[in-house]
């Protein structure tokens, strides 16, 4: 980034916007499927309701994800937190929801 174009940007909004994906991902691409595999059929069409289960459902799995990966690896004495497995285990979980939500 030029000197000139950091300046028209504060760093807060240019780390805001580099993490985007990220966020988007957890909440989106991993709590949606699950908000839908736990909703009935009948609640899919209210968009707020899908919306605020995929809010709170996203992070709880990347939490609990990260979490067994911290505990493995503390046990093991491997460093399993790495970015590679966190995003394997969120793909897998998003899968698994995504299963789920179309065999309801």
């Amino acid at each position: 980034m030029l000197e000139a174009d950091r300046a028209l940007m504060p760093y807060w909004i240019a780390n805001s916007l580099a993490t985007t994906p990220a966020f988007a991902w957890v909440y989106l691409g991993v709590g949606i499927p699950w908000a839908l595999a736990l909703l009935p059929r009948d609640l899919w069409r209210r968009i707020p309701v899908v919306i605020a289960l995929a809010f709170a459902l996203g992070p709880m799995w990347l939490t609990l994800w990260m979490f067994i990966l911290g505990t493995l690896g503390a046990q093991t004495q491997t460093p399993l937190l790495r970015l590679d497995l966190i995003l394997l285990g969120t793909v897998v979980i998003a899968l698994g929801g995504a299963f789920w939500a179309w065999r309801r």
